[in-house]
């Protein structure tokens, strides 16, 4: 029994080349049959990565006080809270999650943004954030 590996999408096949059509087959692929899939050469540096990802576990510490500032409204998933699934077919386990849309900034909640904690909004806001991706690709 062979064992499986998750898929893996290049996004610099995605943008250029020849292997765009075999990278969009991979990816449909992997969104039907894994629902996630590994991202590679996306353009993001790795300590911008890093630099997020220590921010966002900083937010998960802080007090329930502070991160109810964030709390999702209910005609919307956005914010901190909890995303219920309805199901009599799963045991349900209790998790916080924090969901913010970013690109394009024109779909942004101005009202969260505002609230961030302020090394997170700063890491947000930098322009290396959104143009890292597209620099890569463009030497």
């Amino acid at each position: 029994m062979s064992m499986q590996s998750v898929p893996i999408i290049d996004v610099h096949n995605l943008i250029v080349g020849e292997t765009v059509h075999s990278e969009l087959e991979r990816h449909h692929s992997a969104c039907r049959e894994w629902s996630f899939f590994q991202v590679i050469n996306h353009g993001v540096s790795a300590s911008l990565l890093e630099d997020l990802k220590r921010e966002i576990v900083n937010f998960f510490q802080q007090p329930l006080e502070e991160k109810t500032k964030l709390w999702q409204q209910p005609d919307n998933h956005e914010g901190f809270g909890q995303l219920y699934v309805v199901s009599e077919q799963q045991k349900l386990d209790w998790s916080d999650m924090f969901y913010i849309t970013t690109l394009p900034p024109t779909l942004r909640k101005t009202q969260l943004f505002e609230k961030l904690p302020p090394k997170l909004s700063v890491l947000f806001e930098q322009e290396r954030f959104y143009a890292t991706t597209t620099d890569s690709f463009s030497d």
